[in-house]
């Protein structure tokens, strides 16, 4: 008997003594500790973090953008799970990531990426960090951008206009037709959980009024959002309505709106899925290029395709064509626009790559593409990333950032401005707040900006949904 009482008390401190050494998955990926150049903490086996031995360096820094690089030494002897970027203005939580994913190596791998979109003047902190198994290893650096090299101040007329009187919302599809500005669709992030919007508004600008218009015939399972094309032909409005089956993306289908009548009427199922692709209309035609899509057709803002399709719609027939394929990179959240009887496609993000600079030309009788002369820094198109706007021969991007870049047709050339405080800043106050979400779009030689809902918990922002704004450069 006492042999067997013996015998369980062995036995129970074995069980104990086991339960209190195993091994505890490590936290998800939150950057923001440092772990001392080369440490590294094991576990039974051998393994280790990944192991990095020296701090992430900073170099080709400019006013908006610059490069980081960093040394992964190995995995620590399990498979790397996750590494890449975060960052943020120093003293600040709302960090932005570059997710790089999984790697095998080989070791040492040199780790590279462009860090685009900054603020001009402003200090930045930068977390290199690599997952495995056992944990997380994180390392930083810290950098500050250089000053604007604009010394020029955009000059124009700003006038404020009759607000916005439609629902809150944010990433809506803003457009022009036969001289008037329409807000289509967006997403109310006020409610929770969000609500996709399918109503359109019209400005007329002769009367400084806004009138409420036929919402769009969907109800489930639909996104309207900034993402998709809009052609302007023949006096009607010609959009793709993306379908979606719970998170999936299932088909696109265009959609053409009748001013005179105030009245949507389907048209034919689009050849191809996936969203963020430039447009343009050139010869009654409307032509769309490249975008991003998943393999699996999730709606993810991770793309897992980027696309050099180009498709050419005839809205008569309502037939699409395919074309040659884009010549330069692949890419979404590209410009597209038309002049003179050309199309150009600017700049755009090639996912991991970053952001793009490259601009070029269409020939739609030749199917045929020119490269022109680079912006002076990266472009991208979205509500919350850039807008850009065509008056006087001259294209001019706003990025997030301070500066103008406005591409002139007739010399070729690009020049470089500061933006117009009240275009761009002066609406929002406080520190961190010198961003706004915005949609531009101009009527002859006259631009609007139409301004949307943005989070501002937790800062001293402006909320600045609704406003309006008339400019004149």
């Amino acid at each position: 008997m006492r042999t067997r009482l013996v015998s369980l008390v062995i036995f129970t401190s074995l069980a104990i003594a086991m339960l209190h050494c195993k091994k505890s998955e490590p936290d998800p990926v939150t950057p923001g500790g440092t772990t001392p150049p080369g440490s590294s903490t094991s576990v039974t086996g051998g393994a280790t973090i990944p192991v990095v031995k020296t701090n992430p360096a900073i170099t080709g820094i400019a006013s908006t953008s610059a490069q980081v690089t960093a040394v992964l030494e190995s995995n620590g002897g399990e498979a790397i799970t996750q590494h890449g970027y975060t960052y943020a203005e120093t003293g600040k939580t709302d960090s932005k990531q570059v997710s790089l994913g999984a790697t095998s190596g080989p070791f040492p791998l040199t780790v590279t990426a462009k860090l685009t979109n900054l603020l001009p003047n402003t200090a930045y902190t930068v977390y290199f960090f690599a997952v495995n198994k056992v944990g997380q290893i994180s390392m930083k650096v810290d950098f500050k951008t250089e000053a604007s090299t604009s010394t020029t101040v955009s000059t124009g007329t700003v006038i404020s206009k009759a607000s916005f009187p439609g629902q809150s919302r944010r990433m809506s599809r803003v457009f022009t037709l036969n001289g008037k500005l329409y807000v289509l669709g967006g997403t109310d992030e006020t409610k929770s959980p969000k609500v996709e919007l399918n109503d359109l508004w019209e400005y007329d600008p002769t009367q400084d009024k806004w009138s409420q218009k036929a919402a769009l015939p969907v109800t489930n399972g639909f996104q309207v959002d900034y993402t998709l094309p809009i052609f302007s032909i023949g006096g009607k409005a010609y959009t793709m309505i993306t379908l979606l089956a719970g998170a999936k993306i299932t088909t696109s289908t265009m959609y053409v709106y009748d001013p005179a009548a105030d009245k949507w009427t389907p048209k034919g199922q689009v050849p191809f899925i996936g969203n963020y692709r430039a447009a343009m209309v050139l010869n009654g035609k409307g032509y769309v290029v490249g975008g991003g899509y998943s393999i699996t057709g999730s709606n993810t803002s991770t793309f897992l395709e980027l696309s050099k399709a180009v498709w050419e719609y005839e809205p008569t027939s309502d037939k699409w064509t395919k074309k040659k394929d884009f010549p330069g990179e692949a890419r979404y959240r590209a410009f597209g626009t038309a002049y003179n009887g050309k199309g150009y496609l600017m700049g755009g993000n090639a996912d991991n790559r970053g952001n793009l600079s490259d601009l070029w030309e269409y020939d739609a009788a030749a199917d045929a593409w020119t490269q022109k002369a680079s912006a002076p820094s990266e472009i991208q198109g979205g509500s919350y990333s850039g807008q850009s706007y065509l008056v006087n021969g001259q294209l001019t991007f706003v990025n997030l950032g301070w500066n103008y870049f406005t591409y002139n047709f007739a010399t070729q050339a690009w020049t470089t401005a500061l933006a117009p405080a009240e275009v761009y800043r002066a609406p929002a106050t406080g520190k961190g707040c010198t961003l706004s979400v915005f949609n531009m779009e101009s009527i002859g030689n006259t631009t609007y900006i139409f301004h949307e809902y943005r989070n501002t918990s937790g800062t001293p922002c402006t909320n600045l949904m609704g406003q309006f704004w008339q400019y004149t450069p």
